[in-house]
Order: structure tokens, then C-alpha cells, then sequence
């Protein structure tokens, strides 16, 4: 990077280094360095959005991923992120709605399975959250959590 501050390669992979090592504060200056280098990496906004919500900075993590998404709304692994952003706000209509985006891009990710239970749950809505919880665990058997959710089940169905 100090032989070519426009390497943008460099810059994103630093970025990720950083976000690994929960090092946020880093990670976002050398996102936006990468962007600046090449601004039709606009996936990169969707990183500095990981690193916002890593960093439990919700709000900003919403922007930057809405951000990405309407740059470039191929983006779609972002609707998941989004869900669990707007969860963590304690917003359950619209992380249920980004959780619902997302599985119609990816069906079998039993993650957005999971997370979309615990929001219908949260929402009062028992028998959408058992079928989320039942769709978690049909796309994930061997969950290491599944008699944690076999008992959501249980508790929700009665």
C-alpha cells in the first residue's frame, strides 16, 4: 500500500484482516481507502457495514448495506444482513422482511431459518415461528442447537 495507495486489493484485504481480528475501527478506514481506490467495488460497502454491525453499531450498519444494495442490487446476501441488523434494533417487521428477501435468494440457509423463528416468535406469531424453526432444522440436522429449537417448538406449539 505505500509503494501504490491505489492498490485496492491491498486496501480490501486489510479491511478483512482487520474485521477478522475484530479490529473495526480499522477495518473502516481501509474499506473506504479500497472504495476510494476503485469506486465500482461497491460490494465493499457491504464490509463496512459487517464492520459496523460487528461492532454492535447498528444504524450504520444499515446504511452502509442499504447503501451497497442500491449500488448494486445483485447484492442479495446482503438481505440476511440486514435482517439480523434490523433484529438486533429491535425492528422485527423489517427484519422479517429482509429475512423473507433473503430466502427467496437462498432457501436452504438454515441461519435465515433460524433467525426469521426467533423474529416471528418475537412478533407473537407462534405458528410461523415453529415453521421457521422446522425449516431450520429440515435444512440443518445436525445443528448443535437443535434440542434448544426442538423445545422452541414444543413451547410455541402449545
Amino acid at each position: 500500500m505505500k509503494l501504490d495507495p491505489a492498490y485496492a486489493d491491498a486496501w480490501e484485504a486489510m479491511g478483512q484482516a482487520y474485521l477478522d481480528v475484530s479490529r473495526y475501527k480499522d477495518a473502516i478506514p481501509a474499506f473506504e481507502a479500497a472504495l476510494k481506490a476503485d469506486p465500482a467495488r461497491v460490494r465493499i460497502l457491504g464490509s463496512i457495514g459487517d464492520a459496523h454491525f460487528q461492532a454492535g453499531k447498528w444504524t450504520l450498519a444499515v446504511n452502509s448495506y442499504q447503501a451497497a444494495m442500491k449500488a448494486d442490487p445483485s447484492l442479495t446476501g446482503l438481505y440476511y444482513r440486514l435482517g439480523r441488523a434490523y433484529t438486533e434494533m429491535g425492528q422485527h417487521d423489517k427484519a422479517i422482511a429482509f429475512y423473507q428477501h433473503a430466502l427467496a435468494a437462498t432457501p436452504d440457509n438454515a441461519q435465515v431459518w433460524y433467525h426469521l423463528g426467533y423474529a416471528w416468535k418475537e412478533r407473537g406469531r407462534k405458528k410461523e415461528a415453529v415453521n421457521a424453526f422446522q425449516n431450520y432444522l429440515a435444512k440443518a440436522p445436525d445443528a448443535k442447537d437443535r434440542k434448544d429449537i426442538e423445545n422452541e417448538i414444543y413451547d410455541l406449539s402449545r
